[in-house]
C-alpha cells in the first residue's frame, strides 16, 4: 500500500484497529468512535499527542509511557519538580539536548522513560523527564528545549497518578 501511495501518487483510504500498519502506511489519520470522527491529524501529531481517550488507548505512545511510570510510582513529584513530555522529530532525535540542558542552565533532568517510534518512515523520539529547579529555572528549561525544536508537554501529576 505504501509503495502504490508512493509511486502511483494514489490516496488510499485504510480502515484497521492494527497500529502497527498506520504507522508504516498513513500520512494522515482519523480516530472514529460509534461512527463519528473524534480526532484527526498528521500521523505524527495524532500518535504524538493524542487528546482523546480513545485515540490514547489505540495509539499507546503516552498511555505506555504513564503505565510504566504508574508501575514503579515513578510520577510523584516534590515542589521544586514537573515532569514533562519531549518530543523529538527526525532531525533532534540523535541530539544530546538533555545534557545541553544541563551545561547551558545546570537545570537537572532524570530520565523517566523513552521510545522511539517510527511514523511514516521517520524517527520520532518520545522522552518523559523531571526536571528540578526553581519555577523560575524551570521555565527556563522548557523556554530552552521549545527553541531547540522539542515539543514540550507539561504533564500534570495529579491528573495521571490520582484518576
Amino acid at each position: 500500500l505504501k509503495w502504490l501511495n508512493d509511486k502511483l501518487d494514489l490516496t488510499i483510504v485504510l480502515i484497521t484497529h492494527e497500529m502497527d500498519a498506520v504507522k508504516r502506511v498513513a500520512n494522515k489519520v482519523a480516530v472514529m468512535e460509534y461512527g463519528q470522527i473524534i480526532e484527526r491529524g498528521t500521523l505524527q501529531k495524532v500518535f504524538l499527542q493524542p487528546q482523546q481517550d480513545l485515540t490514547r488507548q489505540f495509539v499507546g505512545g503516552s498511555l505506555a509511557a504513564v503505565d510504566t511510570l504508574k508501575s514503579f510510582n515513578l510520577g510523584h513529584l516534590e515542589d521544586d519538580e514537573e515532569l514533562l513530555q519531549l518530543v523529538y522529530d527526525a532531525n533532534n532525535v540523535t541530539k544530546s539536548i538533555i545534557i545541553d540542558l544541563y551545561k547551558k542552565l545546570q537545570i537537572e533532568a532524570s530520565m523517566l522513560y523513552g521510545n522511539i517510534e517510527v511514523l511514516a518512515g521517520l524517527p520520532v523520539g518520545t522522552l518523559f523527564v523531571v526536571i528540578k529547579g526553581d519555577t523560575n529555572k524551570r521555565q527556563q528549561a522548557i523556554d530552552f528545549l521549545k527553541e531547540n525544536d522539542v515539543t514540550v508537554t507539561k504533564v500534570d501529576d495529579r491528573r495521571i497518578w490520582n484518576e
